[in-house]
């Protein structure tokens, strides 16, 4: 099983053209100072580290790997090792085993690794940490610190919030992470590149068993005054913040830390490959057109297609088409399928009936500051006008644009309205700090300089004929109106006052 590890490093890298292998430990003994590891916790059965294998636990690679044992309470951490070079990108995998005794604990954490960017005080006082953490749950995480950059350490939470991710982690935006199952290897990897100084063109990823669940590549990650910081070391980590609650352990093996993507002993290297379809319908049309053109896979390598279209039906290609006989609502899924077997799925819940309709969104534009002049920051489709928070914990409006509190921005959204019904209708935008909105080329509403609720009459509309819509919103940094809001309603004879559904907004 030894040798079959070390094949494997070896042919991945000669793959890695550009790459290198930083640090590789298999645990197979108790030399890790010899090995450059420092700061190492208590060997020991009874203190806090030692070697085991069969047949108490069988190792993933060789014959051995290393036993974590969590005593009651506080713990520090395990041990450090600072890498052969300063690096802007690392990619880091190890397996873990968490025995079926095993109980989470109550409260946060464990931080199980970090690696470390520039200067470091202390886990909690660095200029960059990126931390893999499980959850109570059993769930898998990454997410970052920065406590000596602009930002500060509790800061960089807002920060991935606003740049795509969640509270103080990295979504699960691509697919569901596995959760960790008593008595079998899990394994982690996790990647980061670092930004240019002030940019936010960093990366952050995160696989689990093989499978990319969480991906961000336009993140501030650097500010201005420490451009030159790179990664320069990795700790395994311990329970901070009360530590465990009773005397227990687990296991790490395969270690592997490098500057480019390596991947697991399952998948030999191959990634997953990325589902993605979009699907169109005309007014009145139980016929709907799906287009999967832009599934793609990592290596390159051509894709099978593979279509459920929620009715029993089902199809192959990237471009299909298929009618359906119902009306209802159907679960769209397409699965790709790379050359070694590898899959991945997407699923849509589309709505069919010939009074919907099929719309994607309308076309959003974002910009810094309270003015919209000069090209914007970000452009991308915006499937509702539904956007609300309340209090200083709410979310952003969109990543990118404004400051780190949220505020400080401007926006238009534009594309056509398409009504379900031929009768009146009355459009109503609740806004906060303000906003405009102008249908079939007219200004209906004029709230900029004043938050209010706005409706306006626009008269006889046809069913399924599309009419422009253009609406625009700003918040400004006021300490009395953290709050912002910019939601669109409709209203007529037929539908009582709902959010206008993105099926009725095309994008220009």
């Amino acid at each position: 099983m030894k040798y079959i590890s070390l094949i494997f490093v070896l042919f991945c890298l000669t793959e890695l053209s550009q790459g290198r292998v930083l640090v590789e430990e298999d645990f197979e003994d108790r030399l890790l100072s010899a090995r450059g590891w420092t700061d190492i916790a208590k060997w020991g059965v009874d203190r806090s580290l030692s070697i085991a294998g069969t047949p108490e636990v069988k190792p993933i690679s060789g014959r051995k790997c290393l036993k974590i044992r969590y005593a009651q309470g506080d713990t520090g951490g395990w041990m450090h090792i600072r890498f052969p070079k300063e690096v802007r990108e690392v990619y880091c995998r190890y397996y873990r085993l968490f025995p079926a005794d095993w109980e989470w604990p109550k409260g946060y954490g464990p931080h199980d690794s970090i690696v470390f960017a520039g200067s470091y005080g202390a886990p909690t006082d660095t200029d960059l940490s990126i931390y893999l953490d499980f959850w109570k749950t059993g769930e898998t995480f990454v997410r970052g610190a920065t406590a000596r950059q602009k930002w500060g350490y509790g800061g960089y939470s807002q920060v991935l919030r606003k740049y795509g991710g969640m509270a103080n982690r990295l979504p699960y935006n691509v697919s569901r992470a596995d959760l960790v199952k008593p008595d079998l290897w899990h394994c982690v990897e996790y990647y980061s590149k670092l930004a240019e100084p002030g940019q936010a063109n960093g990366q952050l990823r995160l696989w689990v068993n093989g499978k990319l669940v969480s991906e961000i590549l336009a993140l501030p990650m650097v500010d201005e005054k420490h451009a030159d910081i790179r990664f320069n070391h990795w700790m395994l980590g311990p329970y901070f913040h009360g530590g465990s609650h009773r005397t227990q352990h687990n296991y790490l093996d395969a270690l592997v830390i490098s500057t480019e993507y390596i991947g697991t002993f399952e998948q030999k290297g191959n990634q997953h490959p990325r589902s993605r379809f979009e699907y169109a319908r005309g007014w009145q049309s139980m016929t709907a057109e799906f287009d999967g053109s832009k599934s793609s896979d990592p290596e390159g390598n051509a894709l099978r297609y593979q279509w459920d279209f929620g009715d029993g039906q089902k199809s192959s290609g990237p471009t299909v088409s298929h009618t359906y006989i119902v009306e209802g609502s159907y679960k769209v899924v397409l699965t790709v399928s790379d050359d070694t077997g590898q899959t991945h799925s997407k699923e849509l819940n589309i709505r069919v009936d010939r009074q919907i309709g099929s719309g994607a969104g309308l076309l959003g534009e974002y910009w810094d500051g309270e003015s919209i002049q000069g090209p914007p920051v970000v452009s991308q489709v915006t499937e509702q006008i539904d956007f609300q928070r309340r209090g200083w914990q709410g979310r952003f409006l969109i990543g990118n644009v404004g400051d780190n509190n949220g505020d400080n921005y401007s926006c238009r959204w534009t594309g056509y309205l398409q009504p379900t019904h031929s009768e009146p209708y009355t459009l109503i935008f609740e806004v906060n700090d303000g906003g405009r909105v102008w249908f079939d080329g007219k200004l209906v509403i004029d709230a900029w300089d004043m938050p209010q609720t706005a409706p306006a009459s626009v008269g006889n509309l046809i069913a399924g004929k599309k009419y422009p819509i253009r609406i625009e919103h700003h918040k400004g940094t006021y300490e009395s109106t953290k709050d912002f809001r910019a939601r669109l309603f409709w209203q007529s004879v037929s539908t009582t006052r709902q959010i206008i559904p993105v099926g009725q907004f095309y994008p220009p």
